[in-house]
């Protein structure tokens, strides 16, 4: 197996949260908001807006990861 080298942006994890997007509708859609801080040691935080179906692909592909 040969061995590359992958650009990886580490970032410290501060919150998690579920929110609507309206953009308007009555009736927005549901995303998963991640909170995370790239720019150690500086507090400069950004939010990453996961869809909700996304966000359960995430949740199982971690429980996979971590069982191992």
């Amino acid at each position: 197996m040969a061995e590359s080298n992958i650009m990886v942006h580490r970032v410290e994890l501060l919150g998690v949260s579920v929110a609507r997007i309206t953009d308007g509708e009555a009736d927005g859609e549901r995303v998963v908001i991640i909170t995370v801080r790239p720019d150690l040691p500086t507090f400069r935080p950004h939010n990453l807006g996961i869809p909700w179906h996304q966000a359960h692909r995430l949740l199982e592909d971690l429980q996979n990861l971590l069982r191992r």
